[in-house]
C-alpha cells in the first residue's frame, strides 16, 4: 500500500492495520465491516488509490454502486494510471445502466494495459447489451486473441 510521506510512523502502523482487517472482511464476505475499516483507514492515509480502490470494491459487492462509483472515480483522479479502477468503474456503470460511460472506462482500462482480456469481453458485453453486435463480436474477439497470447507465453 503506497503511503505518502508526511504520514507519521504512528498513523501508517494503524492504517496498515485497519488495512488488513478491511481485508480480511471482505475476504469473509464482510463487507459492511471492511467499508468500516477502510473508512477509518482513509482517515489516518488521506488521498490513498489503494484504499479508494478497495473500499470501492467492497461497496461494489454490497450493490452500493454510487459509493463504489464514488470511490473508483477517486482513486481516478489520485491516480489516474490505475487500470483496474477503470475496468470496475466500467462494470458499475454498466450495472446502473450508463453503457457508454462503461465503454469510456473500459477504453481507458485498455488504452492501460492492452493485454486486459477481461476489459474487452466487458466492453463487447456492454455493446451486445446496445445491440452492436458487430463490435461486440470484435471485442469477444479480441479477448480471446489477448487470453490465446498468454498461454502462448506461457508454453514457451
Amino acid at each position: 500500500m503506497p503511503l505518502k510521506k508526511n504520514s507519521n510512523k504512528k498513523n501508517v502502523a494503524k492504517a496498515a492495520e485497519l488495512f488488513a482487517k478491511a481485508l480480511n472482511a471482505s475476504n469473509g464476505k464482510q463487507y459492511s465491516e471492511a467499508i468500516k475499516h477502510y473508512s477509518a483507514c482513509l482517515v489516518l492515509l488521506k488521498d490513498n488509490p489503494v484504499v479508494y480502490f478497495n473500499r470501492g470494491v467492497a461497496y461494489q459487492l454490497s450493490m452500493q454502486y454510487k459509493q463504489a462509483f464514488a470511490d473508483y472515480t477517486k482513486a481516478i483522479e489520485i491516480a489516474p494510471d490505475t487500470a483496474d479502477a477503470y475496468y470496475n468503474r466500467g462494470i458499475v456503470n454498466h450495472l446502473i445502466g450508463n453503457s457508454m460511460a462503461a465503454i469510456k472506462d473500459y477504453d481507458n482500462a485498455i488504452r492501460l494495459n492492452k493485454n486486459d482480456a477481461d476489459a474487452y469481453w466487458n466492453r463487447g458485453f456492454v455493446y451486445a447489451d446496445m445491440g452492436i453486435v458487430q463490435t461486440a463480436a470484435t471485442n469477444y474477439c479480441k479477448a480471446i486473441d489477448v487470453e490465446n497470447n498468454k498461454i502462448v507465453k506461457k508454453r514457451r
